[in-house]
């Protein structure tokens, strides 16, 4: 693992932790990191940023993520998607923005 893995698996841990205010401001100042972040998948989990951002409808930063090219349609080794996890939380705003966003590509 590289440094700039171990260091998008810290910030993956914030995400994990809902840290969306701290992880949306440095995606918004370093646009790089926004772009890896959004490709970043979680070995163990196939979980991805993106996934984390619907678990605590971060509206915000899932449009970011998108917008970075975060793959709405990821599935998660469980087979979820992001919008499967924000419509479990409740988060049925965000779950049909994600859906749309898995048919067009973009977060509308």
């Amino acid at each position: 693992m590289s440094v700039h893995d171990d260091a998008l698996a810290d910030l993956y841990q914030a995400a994990k932790q809902g840290k969306w205010a701290l992880l949306s401001q440095l995606f918004d100042e370093l646009p790089r990191l926004a772009a890896k972040a959004a490709r970043y998948v979680k070995p163990s989990s196939g979980w991805s940023f993106l996934h984390q951002a619907a678990y605590f409808g971060h509206e915000g930063a899932a449009r970011s993520l998108i917008g970075a090219g975060a793959e709405p349609a990821s599935r998660s080794h469980a087979g979820e998607t992001p919008s499967d996890v924000a419509a479990e939380r409740g988060h049925d705003a965000l779950a049909t923005m994600l859906r749309r966003a898995m048919s067009t590509g973009e977060a509308s």
